[in-house]
């Protein structure tokens, strides 16, 4: 694929500029970095996957929640595994990290780690659209049918978002840190948006 084809597939929301800016004025460069090549890493390993099993990426989208990458001509099988190779990466790049952390006494590679696993664990839940989310959908509907795929993808789904919310009101009320629950919002937000798009 050339590099304008791969341009012209790629979609940036004008909310994504909203990121640089936050980082900017926190002064997080260095977080804002090991955070994309963290999300290139989880990206790649979907890629890989998508391009082994046969699939084709008709279109990647960059927005404030984060990247989005939409695909075609995939199995039951191979969506499985493109949903799972990206949360695979993660841990990959993670132990690598962590080793290099320890090798060379080099602590943002710990950091790295530590990003890597977590991009990779909260993307292992399964709801919708999360990774864990269409690895459980595509296994369903592929032993049970697609109507037993969807009822488990809305209680599956149904189910972390309230434990999430309701983890993420514990933790702020207790220590002040609202980042459980803003990502509980977040995947809510998703959620509801996936819904909608499916009627």
């Amino acid at each position: 694929m050339g590099i304008k084809s791969a341009l012209r597939k790629l979609e940036i929301s004008a909310s994504a500029a909203i990121i640089p800016a936050v980082v900017y004025l926190l002064d997080a460069g260095y977080l804002l970095l090991l955070t994309a090549v963290a999300v290139a890493a989880h990206e790649l390993g979907h890629y890989a996957a998508l391009r082994l099993a046969g699939g084709e990426v008709r279109r990647v989208r960059l927005s404030l929640t984060g990247v989005a990458m939409e695909y075609g001509g995939l199995g039951y099988g191979g969506e499985i595994a493109a949903a799972l190779l990206g949360p695979g990466a993660s841990a990959a790049l993670a132990v690598v990290s962590a080793l290099g952390g320890r090798v060379f006494a080099y602590e943002p590679a710990y950091h790295l780690a530590g990003l890597s696993l977590l991009l990779g664990a909260f993307n292992l839940l399964p709801a919708f659209p999360l990774d864990g989310g269409r690895a459980l959908y595509g296994a369903v509907a592929r032993l049970f049918g697609l109507r037993a795929a969807d009822v488990t993808r809305r209680a599956a789904s149904a189910a972390i978002v309230a434990a999430l919310l309701l983890g993420g009101v514990q933790l702020l009320r207790v220590s002040r840190n609202p980042t459980l629950l803003l990502a509980a919002l977040w995947l809510t937000n998703s959620c509801c948006a996936r819904a909608r798009d499916m009627i």
